[in-house]
């Protein structure tokens, strides 16, 4: 059977899936004792999977993309295992999103035959960017989906907040989140300018009430926005962003709760993402209050309220996507071996005079690992990858790597012997230069100059 969508563009076809009778998902099979510190987190995920009708979506009508990210925050190798419900739940995602592009082309006017309407999409912008955080968590290009710009989609339809259908700074900070981690560096400064705005004198948001849940989701998007914040905006910036973070603070009751224990949740997410202190924010008691309020088959009270604990249960928050992307980056790779760098294709730029650059291995995980610095020279013209490669030459066991060909260049998958580490959430990134700034961009990506220095910094998220 087929489900045709029409989209005022050409007529995409979706196959349906059907439940094979038998079929048991074991994605989600750990271990989870009497004293174990995951039992709080496995017990909600078996719980939360419990909840799939039979068309593979969600009960109590939660939109999947509520549940699909909720579950890929909590262990991002859920979708890369690539058990049947999770890929039947996942599907069900993009047939439900499809379904509301749908409507919202019949709303627009369009028929079958016109191009895209530039008001084609009509989606709430709170639920078209947790569509985008939950279709950017399971490896999907939010941008070409179907062939409908997801990303533009989104911008598009925030430009004119206020008005009387979109006021709401929760939905518009959950807007900016997934502006922020769709890899497109979609966020401008008016984007921020707009959650400052929103602001009370005292930090907090309309409507937070006893809780914090609006200044929660605020805060989680100003801290995945900062690295889009000019120099010149950065002290008006970090003014109300910490006015944000006190607002939270102010909240929070000697017992670390923060009104319920949705809102504890939420506040939670954003103090983790604000790297906040957890002493400060009272974390053990925090976590606590919530491990409270789980039911003994594992919920939380409904299924909204475990979607919505579910991620600080791992230790992640809203804005934690861009991590879990990283463990697509290690599904998608196809295995090469490190060649000379002659051995290589030749640079689509003409080579120039010879230049030096610096690579420095760090290791922030492992704290017996020593720092190892090495300078190589080069062509001008050369990638950093084709660097790296010099750099295993010349250095003898100071410096090897090996790394994996995926859609989007050669990705490291090790360093001197430490390899990423898709279940601890441990990586090798990029900074650039004495600022550290992280690079936007793989190895193949970056051309050096004379005198730029690279650090390879291998952290825990």
């Amino acid at each position: 059977m087929k489900i045709i969508v029409t989209l005022c563009l050409p007529l995409l076809a979706l196959s349906s899936f059907v439940r094979s009778e038998g079929e048991v998902d074991n994605s989600l099979e750990t271990s989870c004792g009497e004293d174990s510190v995951n039992c709080p987190l496995t017990k909600a995920t078996r719980w939360l999977l419990t909840q799939q009708e039979a068309d593979w979506s969600w009960n109590e009508g939660t939109s999947s993309s509520s549940v699909v990210l909720a579950m890929q925050l909590a262990n991002e190798n859920w979708f890369l295992e690539k058990g049947l419900k999770t890929q039947l739940g996942v599907k069900q995602l993009e047939i439900e999103l499809l379904a509301e592009l749908a409507r919202s082309a019949r709303q627009s006017g369009c028929d079958n035959n016109s191009e895209r309407h530039p008001r084609l999409v009509q989606i709430p912008v709170g639920r078209l960017a947790l569509y985008i955080l939950a279709l950017e968590s399971t490896c999907h290009d939010t941008t070409d989906f179907y062939g409908n710009d997801l990303v533009e989609i989104l911008e598009r339809n925030m430009k004119h907040f206020p008005r009387k259908d979109f006021n709401n700074y929760f939905q518009y900070s959950l807007g900016v989140l997934a502006l922020c981690q769709s890899g497109t560096q979609a966020v401008k400064l008016k984007h921020i300018r707009q959650l400052l705005e929103g602001q009370e004198d005292d930090g907090c948001y309309m409507f937070d009430g006893q809780g914090a849940d609006v200044s929660s989701l605020s805060l989680m998007a100003l801290s995945c926005a900062e690295d889009s914040v000019p120099e010149s905006y950065r002290s008006h910036f970090e003014r109300h962003f910490n006015k944000t973070m006190d607002c939270i603070l102010s909240k929070q009751n000697e017992d670390g709760s923060v009104g319920n224990h949705i809102s504890t949740a939420l506040a939670s997410q954003a103090l983790l993402a604000a790297n906040v202190d957890p002493i400060v924010w009272k974390k053990e008691q925090a976590f606590q209050h919530i491990f409270n309020s789980q039911d003994e088959d594992g919920h939380f009270g409904n299924l909204g309220a475990t979607v919505q604990i579910l991620p600080i249960l791992a230790n992640r928050h809203h804005g934690s996507v861009k991590e879990v992307k990283a463990a697509c980056l290690l599904n998608d790779a196809q295995p090469t071996a490190a060649q000379p760098a002659s051995n290589q294709s030749a640079a689509t730029t003409e080579l120039g005079p010879p230049i030096t650059i610096q690579i420095t291995v760090e290791n922030s995980v492992h704290e017996d690992q020593e720092t190892v610095t090495v300078p190589v020279t080069g062509p001008a013209g050369l990638t950093l990858f084709q660097f790296l490669q010099r750099a295993m030459e010349i250095s003898g066991d100071q410096f090897w790597f090996e790394s994996k060909m995926t859609d989007f260049g050669n990705f490291m998958t090790s360093i001197n012997g430490i390899p990423n580490d898709g279940v601890k959430h441990t990586y090798w990134t990029i900074l650039i230069g004495p600022e550290r700034e992280s690079a936007s961009t793989g190895s193949d990506g970056i051309t050096p100059e004379d005198g730029n220095e690279y650090i390879f910094y291998y952290k825990a998220f």
